[in-house]
């Protein structure tokens, strides 16, 4: 192709021939173009199909294998207040400077905070006081959600702020966990999430800020972020629903919705919803439940040079699907460590997925005690309880006019009733209800590092007992042609929700009422 267009150039532009070489420039453009986005195409498929074979085989083969106690991994090596160690010979040093005020200052303008003493960029989200992990000598756990570029090898040190008035802070070595199997996806050049733990020898005074550098003796503090104490709750509540970065610009203010008193009516307390960038409408929608305390609205950003302003980032999202997934692995953690203390069950779900008790079950506090009575288990000893999936493709259900529908026009769920008949295997598409005391890293599909290893692996409901509801509008690309054939072509009519129809339809109106939205 450079011999052929280096051809032309000589041939054509010599002989002022412009347009002849303008032409043939923009066809060899457009066949490029073709070739490159073709390659993308199959590449991301291809990606995609093995992406979703690596996740059941993890809940098949992984969870069975005995995994080594995260927790014992923390230690209190070299643990000191105001001075720290020069390694290996534990000879004290120079004073550690003292509280970097000028960030406090800063803070409320900051989103992500970088560590600047690492060679690699580690941009810190929010740091939570964990109670879960304890032993003779940690009495709590500071966990740093952060996302790092491609491997964080180095072990960075914390330096735990009691108040803003020390002077000096606590400098203990951090353990470093990517929330990342790199079996799914071993390319570098990700930004990949990560959990930064720095252990705690008293467990009555606890730090109100903490910073996390490279070096153990640093000469200045690049970041400082407030420790959140999660709010308590007694007794907990059941369920929060968590929900990864939303980006729609198109106006979809009714799904969400339906969708909402959807999740409230089967069993959510709370529901947290992260945005990157929503219609005004769907805004209004958010602000309102929000004010009635029925969700935390989060608005989300992107770390390093991931782009930032809202048509670009938009672009980005929807272009770069493998970077997307691991941006909303940490969303989800985010969301795990809110509810530390005010929940029992986290259940990471997407807007177009719904987790419905089928057979005469009418929450899901009823669907999650029979089933652990059922499988002869405790509770407090389950790790994950996860529902299989069920496809409702948009066009299974157009085209039936003969099919009275009484609900609402704007209302999507109660009016897709058919779905195919084949229902994803355990592992595929599935969605859990992860048992928060015994979670330290949550992924999308199932818990991702557990606090313990005499835990239950990942479970799931009989399809007698619960479905995950998933209303799609195509086929999932990774898919092949002959499954996705199946899955559209064999289909059966099942509604449901029609035991939830009548409730679900007043409060969709009495809501699209008071936000002067349509009701119909």
């Amino acid at each position: 192709l450079l011999y052929l267009y280096t051809f032309l150039y000589l041939n054509f532009v010599q002989r002022r021939h412009l347009k002849i070489l303008i032409i043939l420039n923009v066809i060899l453009l457009v066949l490029i173009s073709n070739c490159y986005f073709n390659k993308i195409y199959f590449s991301e498929r291809t990606y995609e199909s093995t992406y979703q074979l690596l996740i059941q085989n993890h809940i098949e083969l992984y969870e069975k294998i005995q995994q080594k106690d995260k927790f014992k991994n923390l230690n209190l090596e070299n643990t000191c207040v105001g001075y720290c160690y020069l390694n290996p010979t534990k000879r004290w040093c120079w004073k550690l400077p003292s509280f970097p005020v000028w960030i406090l200052s800063q803070m409320n303008h900051f989103n992500w905070q970088s560590v600047n003493s690492l060679h690699v960029g580690l941009f810190l989200l929010n740091a939570y006081l964990d109670s879960r992990l304890r032993s003779e000598n940690i009495k709590a756990v500071v966990q740093i959600l952060a996302m790092g570029e491609n491997d964080v090898r180095s072990t960075p040190f914390c330096f735990l702020w009691m108040s803003v008035n020390d002077t000096y802070p606590i400098v203990v070595r951090a353990r470093v966990m990517q929330i990342w199997q790199k079996a799914w996806d071993p390319r570098p050049n990700f930004y990949f999430p990560y959990l930064i733990s720095c252990p705690l020898e008293n467990g009555k005074v606890f730090p109100q800020y903490v910073t996390i550098e490279n070096a153990q003796c640093p000469h200045g503090y690049s970041n400082l972020l407030p420790v959140v104490l999660p709010a308590s709750v007694n007794p907990k509540r059941h369920t929060v629903v968590c929900v990864k970065g939303l980006d729609y610009s198109d106006d979809r203010s009714a799904r969400l919705i339906e969708w909402i008193e959807a999740n409230l009516l089967l069993g959510a307390d709370r529901l947290a919803v992260y945005t990157y960038n929503v219609h005004p409408n769907m805004e209004k929608v958010l602000h309102y439940y929000q004010n009635k305390g029925y969700v935390l609205h989060v608005s989300s950003s992107l770390p390093g040079n991931q782009p930032h302003s809202a048509w670009q980032r938009s672009r980005f999202i929807a272009l770069n699907s493998q970077q997307k997934r691991r941006n909303e692995i940490l969303l989800y953690n985010d969301c795990l460590y809110r509810h530390l203390n005010s929940h029992i069950y986290i259940l990471p779900i997407d807007l177009d997925e719904l987790l419905v008790p089928i057979g005469g079950y009418r929450n899901w506090d009823e669907i999650v005690k029979f089933t652990t009575f059922k499988l002869h288990k405790t509770e407090s000893n389950l790790s994950a309880l996860c529902a299989r999936n069920a496809f409702y493709f948009d066009q299974l259900s157009s085209g039936r006019g003969n099919l009275h529908i009484s609900v609402p026009r704007r209302m999507h769920m109660l009016r897709h009733r058919f779905r195919s008949s084949q229902i994803s295997n355990a592992g595929y598409y599935s969605k859990c209800f992860m048992r928060i005391d015994n979670v330290e890293t949550a992924f999308n599909h199932f818990p991702f590092h557990k606090i313990r290893t005499a835990l239950e692996p990942t479970l799931f409901f009989a399809a007698e007992v619960a479905l995950k509801n998933h209303y799609k509008d195509a086929c999932p690309k990774e898919l092949t042609d002959d499954k996705c054939d199946k899955l559209m072509n064999d289909s059966i009519m099942d509604y449901n929700l029609a035991a939830f129809q009548q409730q679900l339809v007043h409060r969709f109106r009495k809501v699209c009422a008071e936000l002067q939205f349509p009701t119909d």
